[in-house]
């Protein structure tokens, strides 16, 4: 959650990055057990505002296409029910939402 505290950071992200892969991750992990849940609203908001600099960047670098691809994920980032391990939530919906969020914000920043 630093990029908003290093500006120069971002903007070296942005002035490189090809495609993103949208996960929300927050100050204590990698990834929110679901960013639908209003306790991460504040890491969701951060993370669109970061990914609008890297499309901002990439228009100006003359990008007719701007890629994503959801990636909440398993593999130690999936949060779980310390006694059953189930997950906190399905993984295909967290990525349809994320998808479909993220096109809405990236529809918006195109004005289309």
């Amino acid at each position: 959650m630093l990029l908003d505290e290093l500006p120069e950071v971002l903007e070296l992200c942005a002035e490189r990055a090809l495609h993103i892969q949208p996960r929300i991750g927050y100050d204590q992990g990698a990834q929110v057990a679901d960013p639908r849940a209003a306790m991460y609203s504040g890491a969701l908001e951060a993370y669109l505002r970061w990914w609008k600099a890297v499309w901002a960047a990439q228009q100006k670098r003359g990008f007719e296409v701007i890629t994503l691809t959801p990636e909440f994920g398993p593999d130690g980032y999936q949060q779980v029910d310390p006694y059953t391990e189930v997950p906190t939530a399905e993984l295909w919906d967290l990525n349809v939402w994320t998808g479909s969020r993220v096109q809405r914000e990236l529809e918006q920043f195109l004005g289309a």
